[in-house]
């Protein structure tokens, strides 16, 4: 599960309330890392 908190700290907007963002792009992005983390294809 994952969730995040979007805000703008230039503009002194406090962020958004968290949410839920397993299936969004975030959580896509980081689940793809993942997987190539796990597969020894990150390199750092």
């Amino acid at each position: 599960m994952l969730f995040s908190r979007l805000g703008n700290v230039d503009n002194n907007q406090p962020p958004t309330p968290p949410r839920e963002t397993t299936d969004g792009i975030i959580g896509r992005g980081i689940q793809l890392w993942l997987r190539d983390c796990r597969a020894n294809a990150v390199h750092s």
